[in-house]
C-alpha cells in the first residue's frame, strides 16, 4: 500500500513516519499551554491511575518526588507493559518538534501519533487510547483552561463539502472549521470520489491520439 505525494508513490510505512501535519495532534493542546510543572501533574496522575498508586497518593510529596514514585511502580507493576513515561516523552517529542525541511514544507512540518507509534513499533491502537487518557485527564484537571470541544452540526458538515467540491484545499478546511485533517477526510469523502472524476475527464479530452 503506498500514498501518493506529489509525484512519488511511497510506501505506508515510509509516508507516515514523514512530517506532514500544519500542527501538532490537538489533544496534545495541554502540552503545548500548559506550564512543565503542570505538564508533569497531568503525566503523574496518568500514571499513578494506570499503576493504582492513587492509593498510596502522600499529598505531602513534591511533584518531583511524585514522578520519581509513579516510574518506579510502572517498572515494577507494569514491568511487561508498553508505553512507559520513557516512551510517552518520546512520543511527545516526535509530535511536537516541529521539522524544517523543504521537501515536506507543502505537506506540514508535524509527526501525527500514527506516524511515532510506526517509527517506536507501538501498536496504533495503544498508542492513541494513551494520549485519549492523557487529554482527559488534561481537562479534568484544567478545565478551565482546555479548549472546547467542536460540536459538528449538519450545516457545518454541509459547507464543508460544498467548498470542498469547489475548492479542494482540506488543510484550509481544518483550520477555518477547527477540526483535524482525518475529520474533514470523512465527510468529503464522496466529494472525493467527484473531483476525481472531474481530474480523470479533464486529463482524457486532453491527451493526444
Amino acid at each position: 500500500m503506498g500514498r501518493k505525494r506529489g509525484f512519488r508513490l511511497l510506501p505506508y510505512d515510509r509516508w507516515v513516519v514523514r512530517p506532514h501535519r500544519a500542527e501538532p495532534p490537538a489533544g496534545l493542546w495541554w502540552w503545548q499551554i500548559l506550564q512543565p510543572d503542570e505538564r508533569r501533574r497531568v503525566l503523574c496522575v496518568y500514571f499513578e491511575r494506570r499503576t493504582y498508586n492513587t492509593r498510596r497518593f502522600n499529598p505531602r510529596l513534591s511533584l518531583a518526588d511524585r514522578w520519581q514514585r509513579v516510574c518506579e511502580d510502572f517498572k515494577c507493576r507494569c514491568a511487561k507493559q508498553r508505553g512507559t513515561p520513557g516512551e510517552i516523552g518520546e512520543i511527545i517529542g516526535l509530535v511536537t518538534t516541529s521539522t524544517v525541511n523543504a521537501a515536506v514544507d507543502r505537506f506540514g512540518f508535524f509527526m501525527t501519533l500514527e506516524g511515532a507509534a510506526v517509527q517506536l513499533g507501538l501498536k496504533k491502537k495503544n498508542v492513541y487510547a494513551w494520549f485519549k487518557r492523557l487529554n482527559e485527564i488534561a481537562r479534568e484537571l484544567y478545565l478551565d483552561r482546555c479548549p472546547p470541544k467542536i460540536t459538528l452540526t449538519k450545516e457545518m458538515e454541509e459547507a464543508v463539502r460544498v467548498e470542498y467540491l469547489s475548492k479542494g484545499n482540506a488543510r484550509e478546511l481544518g483550520e477555518r472549521f477547527h477540526l483535524p485533517p482525518f475529520r474533514i477526510g470523512q465527510i468529503v469523502k464522496a466529494e472525493k470520489k467527484v473531483r476525481r472524476q472531474r481530474y480523470a475527464a479533464i486529463n482524457a479530452d486532453e491527451a493526444p491520439f
